[in-house]
């Protein structure tokens, strides 16, 4: 019974580990969206899963902050199975799929909301393209702090490095670098990056229902109900045993 209880447990925790597997990163982690949330349309980014038509008017308009642009891209949030808000971004303004669109040729503030769109699209990294067009974003934006960091964010999930903590400080004390994102937001970064601090999470917004997590959390649930009712016919069967039992010894 013990054995079949570990089991049951570990598989539980691996119905948890999975999903945070995925969101212990540093651009799942870092959800500064949060010190925007005073922005109007950040705060409706951050209940929806997709974006939407005045959110990719938004991002299209060169006037709009380019803070406020990131804090939209992060609340829309991630998900473990991917999405497609940079094709449904690219539909809206261009009138185009992402792979009909040749980026090179945008401005360093558009080759940033795509690029950025892109890295909370495919959130499991298969392709570089994310990291490309940030990179694009910040040799045309040389003086951005908002630019340099979520490049750097991005760098970290596709290139292995030691040496965090000094990449962005470097960043954070480059006076060449405009002010342009909060405090507060900066503070929500530092404190993954340096820290090591990540709650909250920024958890997926369509839940955690990954295949593999599902897999685990369903094989869980049949070991329980074996094991609930393995543990019922034996009790069934001892009862059975000692009433016939009684009823023999009275005969």
């Amino acid at each position: 019974m013990k054995k079949l209880i570990a089991v049951v447990m570990v598989l539980i925790g691996l119905f948890f580990m999975v999903d945070k597997a995925y969101a212990d990163s540093p651009v799942t982690s870092t959800p500064f969206s949060k010190a925007y949330y005073n922005v109007d349309i950040v705060k409706k980014a951050s209940g929806r899963n997709n974006i939407t038509e005045d959110m990719a008017d938004f991002l299209a308009d060169e006037n709009n902050p380019i803070d406020v642009k990131a804090a939209i891209i992060n609340a829309l949030s991630w998900n473990v199975n991917g999405k497609n808000n940079t094709d449904r971004y690219c539909q809206f303004i261009y009138k185009k799929s992402l792979m009909e669109i040749d980026i090179s040729t945008l401005s360093g503030d558009q080759q940033f909301c795509i690029g950025y769109l892109l890295a909370m699209d495919d959130i499991s990294f298969k392709t570089t393209q994310s990291m490309d067009y940030l990179r694009m974003a910040r040799s045309n934006m040389i003086d951005s702090l908002t630019v340099a960091i979520i490049t750097f964010l991005v760098e970290t999930m596709n290139e292995v490095s030691y040496n965090w903590p000094d990449q962005l400080n470097q960043i954070l004390t480059d006076t060449s670098l405009s002010k342009d994102l909060s405090e507060d937001a900066i503070k929500v970064i530092t404190d993954y990056m340096l820290f090591g601090i990540d709650n909250p999470v920024n958890i997926p917004k369509t839940g955690s229902n990954s295949s593999v997590a599902f897999l685990y959390g369903m094989c869980a649930v049949v070991f329980l109900s074996a094991f609930i009712n393995l543990n019922h016919n034996k009790n069934a069967f001892n009862k059975t045993y000692h009433c016939r039992k009684a009823a023999t010894k009275l005969i």
